[in-house]
């Protein structure tokens, strides 16, 4: 009786064929990286899921641009053409969420200032920034119990209410916490959208752009894989 080790012993031994090692070429020269997992965005706004729905687009070219590089009858002038007009389109889809988002932190913004600056008279302001000025240690409680002191010390400059640049910061940002809670969340999370999308845009730019541009580079000389 043959042993399995003997039975696999006399079995014709299948020579390995060594790499082409052109083809290696063009394979290493067609390598994508792989879609970066480091950029998120929370929230349920208007902004952060514009901003969420663009980065999905975004973050999906460089799936497109490896599905291309991947397929061997697409030659690198192909590539670099189809490439980059997949990065041009998600780029413009991003450009636009950016400024909806933009558009939305300047409405937050303005709805902020009515609430943490109300309309009064000159008159009562400057009342109003005396009696802080007397004692500005007070200033902090006064603009956290009445929006009008906030008001009053906000619209000027912080000399005029007896405070230093970090305590009249500080007023600030108490009486937007204090007076327009929601909407200071609101362009918290719109910003930090808008600034993970611009970071999105960015890298897509300095990886699939810089590589598309390689391939423009070099499609005169490296083609299709199966080209001899």
């Amino acid at each position: 009786m043959t042993t399995l080790n003997e039975h696999f012993a006399n079995r014709p031994r299948v020579r390995q064929p060594y790499p082409d090692p052109v083809a290696s070429a063009r394979l290493r020269e067609r390598t994508v990286p792989s879609a970066p997992l480091d950029f998120h965005i929370r929230g349920e706004g208007v902004a952060a899921t514009t901003a969420r729905d663009a980065l999905t687009a975004l973050l999906g070219t460089w799936g497109t641009v490896g599905d291309l590089a991947r397929n061997p009858e697409t030659d690198l002038k192909t590539l670099a053409s189809k490439g980059q007009a997949a990065l041009d389109r998600n780029l413009k889809v991003a450009d636009r969420a950016a400024a909806t988002v933009r558009s939305v932190i300047a409405a937050t913004d303005k709805t902020i200032k009515e609430k943490t600056e109300p309309v009064m008279s000159e008159q009562i302001a400057t009342e109003m920034r005396a009696l802080v000025r007397s004692d500005p240690n007070r200033a902090f409680d006064l603009a956290r119990s009445d929006a009008r002191f906030a008001g009053a010390i906000l619209k000027a400059p912080a000399a005029l209410s007896g405070l230093t640049q970090q305590q009249f910061d500080q007023v600030r940002d108490l009486a937007e916490q204090t007076h327009a809670a929601e909407d200071t969340a609101a362009r918290r999370e719109a910003r930090a959208a808008l600034g993970v999308l611009e970071a999105a845009g960015s890298r897509a730019v300095a990886t699939l752009g810089t590589r598309l541009a390689d391939w423009r580079t070099k499609a005169p000389n490296l083609g299709a894989l199966d080209e001899s």
